[in-house]
């Protein structure tokens, strides 16, 4: 990831030098196909899966 990705994705969050690092070394592109594929017309089998929610705030 080079600077200009991380700070508009991050660019709020106080990140440190090593916060970078971690993720420069760790960052991949997001695969074009999930943008391109359309979604199954049946979820039902996604609805069976457990799933947790994070609500951030502030």
């Amino acid at each position: 990831m080079s600077d200009e990705v991380i700070d508009a994705g991050f660019g709020e969050h106080g990140l440190t030098p090593q916060d970078r690092a971690w993720l420069r070394a760790r960052g991949a592109g997001q695969p074009i196909g999930t943008y391109q594929d359309p979604a199954p017309a049946d979820l039902s089998a996604v609805l069976k899966l457990p799933r947790t929610y994070i609500a951030c705030a502030g």
